[in-house]
């Protein structure tokens, strides 16, 4: 449903790989084209799958009949003045699709036609066609546009809770806004426009995204936006042997690049994409997509479910934010080890530019943090020997961390720290634990202890490493354990 380039009215060319595209190749047809040209009747769908149809009719194109007839009073001759065609009737006329000269025979081509065909081959922009067949086929359009929003949105009350309706997938494509009538007819039913991407993803900036947003503001109506976003990083990626595909947006040659493009358009676009009257609509993205594809690194997350934040695919193993392990299992096969080296940080620069979002809208945004280690176990010592292990306790937001304690439990163990009460935003302290079995220690028996910290992390405020070691042989001197 996305507007080519040169459309009457519309006038908005794609945008590949982040710059305007001349050519045709990445349109949508005029749907009340296609629908004029299309078969009336369809048998199976090898594509989908389909091999058989129960029902065959095309009922798409009976409703373009039928909105014809009843447009024209029932006279073919009134269409046919109209549009300077040569319809034998409404219907079909007994020759069959691309043969007879019925209106459901139209194949494209004009059959019923003595010299001339009245609709244009130019499928996109309708480049010479008739001014009344043109308003036509735009009405017809918003029509089956509008039965379409309304089936959906009736579909959804039946459901029996109040849920939002959020379109389909994205309206328009390519970095265009889609044909007005798709707009007229959203707004009509969807609670919130789901975009292709206005403004577009241009790098640098598209001369005509101002227009584009007013565009969208004038069909669409009052209704707030969730826009398309999709950026490519093949290179840094599971897709590093595939080429960077052709895309709305700009294709990137690392991860981190990726995300900070990400970064430096979405802040800003969130509070200054308004409409000439000063709306601002958009309210957030629907990024695509979650997982990388065959041959594109559309993901968040490597085909082995790996997030791209500069760590899980590495074979060094690190704790995210939330505590849990971050590294790939050597034992499973890692993709540092297939590819050389881990995949760059996308997800830190996304991470970092939702939140600043968010603190602009005046959200508190809580403080983040992580251990460096959730258990650690000291090699065997003998007594007076002692060991020493570092924790780093690392804050990941940008918001101040307060540090309520740390403490630790547990015979043997003692520590030190380099942390106060608080703990700036993208910072790190230490605790370093020291390990001394005590003398009256039975050889090889465990040691368990826990070291804690309690903070105002949302989430997990209270972390902790668990600690283990073991005193090795002894001597006995004088009948003391030495």
């Amino acid at each position: 449903m996305g507007a080519g380039p040169n459309i009457v009215g519309e006038g908005f060319p794609t945008i590949l790989n982040g710059a305007p595209y001349a050519g045709t190749n990445y349109e949508h047809y005029h749907l009340g084209w296609a629908v004029l040209v299309t078969s009336p009747t369809q048998t199976s769908n090898t594509g989908r799958g389909i091999t058989s149809y129960a029902d065959t009719e095309v009922h798409t194109k009976t409703a373009l009949s039928t909105w014809l007839s009843t447009r024209y009073g029932a006279s073919i001759a009134a269409l046919n003045t109209a549009w300077g065609s040569n319809y034998s009737i409404f219907g079909a006329s007994g020759g069959g699709w691309g043969v007879g000269t019925g209106v459901l025979d139209e194949d494209g081509k004009c059959p019923s036609k003595i010299t001339t065909c009245w609709i244009p081959t130019d499928a996109i922009n309708l480049t010479g066609i008739g001014t009344t067949m043109k308003a036509d086929l735009d009405a017809f359009m918003l029509y089956h546009l509008t039965y379409y929003f309304a089936a959906v949105k009736d579909a959804l009350t039946t459901v029996g809770v109040p849920l939002l309706y959020l379109g389909p997938d994205s309206v328009g494509s390519w970095g265009t806004v889609p044909r007005r009538q798709v707009l007229q007819a959203e707004t009509l039913y969807a609670d919130v426009l789901s975009l292709g991407a206005v403004p577009p993803a241009c790098n640098p900036d598209c001369a005509d995204a101002q227009s584009r947003v007013d565009f969208a503001a004038t069909y669409g109506g009052d209704k707030p936006w969730i826009n398309w976003e999709g950026y490519m990083a093949n290179p840094d990626s599971y897709m590093s042997n595939a080429s960077n595909p052709n895309n709305s947006g700009p294709r990137f040659l690392t991860q981190p690049l990726r995300g900070g493009y990400w970064q430096n358009m979405m802040v800003p676009e969130m509070f200054n994409t308004c409409d000439t009257a000063g709306t601002c609509h958009n309210v957030g993205y629907k990024f695509w997509d979650w997982m990388d594809s065959t041959g594109a690194n559309w993901g968040l997350v490597t085909p082995r479910d790996d997030p791209y934040d500069g760590a899980s695919t590495s074979i060094t193993q690190t704790y995210d934010p939330w505590g849990y392990p971050s590294g790939c299992v050597t034992g499973y096969g890692c993709e540092e080890a297939a590819y050389a080296a881990p995949y760059g940080n996308f997800l830190g620069p996304v991470t970092t530019a939702n939140l600043a979002v968010l603190s602009q809208m005046g959200q508190t945004i809580p403080a983040v943090a992580s251990l460096s280690a959730s258990a650690w176990a000291f090699s065997s010592l003998v007594r007076a020997a002692s060991a020493t292990l570092t924790v780093t306790l690392s804050n990941t937001s940008t918001t101040v961390l307060n540090i309520a304690s740390i403490g630790i439990v547990g015979t043997g163990y003692s520590f030190t720290t380099t942390c106060g009460s608080t703990l700036a935003g993208e910072s790190s302290c230490t605790a370093t634990v020291t390990f001394t079995p005590t003398m009256k220690a039975v050889a090889s028996a465990p040691f368990t202890g826990t070291l804690t910290f309690t903070t105002d992390s949302n989430p997990n405020p209270v972390q902790t490493v668990t600690l283990s070691g073991t005193a090795g042989a002894t001597l006995m001197l004088g009948g003391k354990v030495q």
